[in-house]
């Protein structure tokens, strides 16, 4: 008998261009569900949520990592904020996916890979 893969539950971080290109890829992973999207802002959560049946919305990345359900958040906010998201992630115990420009500086990449190793999360690289 074979075994089905966990279903993961992927959560949004930032909700502007390239996150809208994100759920229209995840939605056609099997594997996959886009679970939990957060904005500055519960009404733009809302409206991103409402084009890809997203069934949790959150209006502060706060709330967004303390939902225990989610296992990866998508990082898809400005350059500047990835340190600080990626830290915050994975300090709730989530695993993160971050690209386009990963971190300002190799600084910030150390200290994101540390915090990385700490939890035992998955591996973080710039794509």
């Amino acid at each position: 008998m074979v075994q089905k893969e966990k279903t993961i539950r992927w959560g949004i971080m930032g909700l502007g261009n390239i996150a809208h290109k994100f759920a229209q890829d995840l939605l056609k992973i099997e594997d996959a569900e886009l679970y939990a999207v957060a904005s500055r802002t519960k009404e733009k959560a809302a409206e991103f949520a409402s084009k890809y049946a997203v069934s949790h919305i959150y209006g502060s990345y706060e709330e967004l990592v303390n939902d225990s359900n989610i296992d990866a958040v998508y990082i898809a906010t400005p350059h500047a904020l990835h340190k600080e998201n990626t830290l915050l992630c994975l300090e709730n115990g989530i695993a993160v996916l971050c690209e386009k420009q990963f971190a300002m500086n190799d600084g910030e990449v150390e200290i994101m890979n540390t915090k990385k190793k700490e939890k035992k999360k998955l591996h973080i690289k710039e794509l």
